[in-house]
């Protein structure tokens, strides 16, 4: 039969950023963390799980941004601005980019905000995480040939 203790390293704010069990069997000891623990707080009694925050309007609009620059920058622009600067380029292929990107800049923000009206209007929830929230936007465009 094995014996079995819980561990656990709380910081000043009673909130644990580490917790095992030590569980020994024959004289070995195994340690197991546990992290679903991990970020609970400890009121004295037992551990309470946060309520998880959800993403904020700025952390979305943020999260947003990143991935209109992150296509301009694969496309060989500085970023997502300077892209849609060519539109009506004379070189015909920075004018094709440059539209593209910019209608997708457009419809993403549009997307953005209705999503954001929406969830202030309570007729939808803010997804749980940045991620989920991105997936909610439109597609990227392909590059234009």
């Amino acid at each position: 039969m094995g014996d079995c203790m819980r561990s656990a390293q709380l910081d000043s704010n009673n909130t644990v950023i580490n917790f095992a069990e030590v569980v020994a069997f024959d004289g070995v000891q195994f340690v197991i963390p546990l992290d679903s623990i991990v970020g609970s707080i400890w009121n004295g009694a037992s551990f309470e799980h946060p309520i998880p925050l959800l993403p904020t309007f700025a952390q979305l609009e943020t999260a947003v941004q990143l991935q209109l620059d992150t296509l301009a920058q694969s496309w060989g622009y500085a970023d997502i601005a300077t892209a849609c600067t060519y539109v009506g380029d004379p070189c015909a292929k920075f004018d094709r980019e440059g539209a593209a990107l910019r209608i997708w800049r457009s419809v993403t923000w549009q997307a953005t905000e209705e999503l954001e009206a929406q969830i202030t209007a309570g007729s939808t929830q803010m997804p749980a995480t940045v991620a989920a929230a991105i997936v909610l936007m439109p597609g990227e465009p392909a590059r234009p040939i």
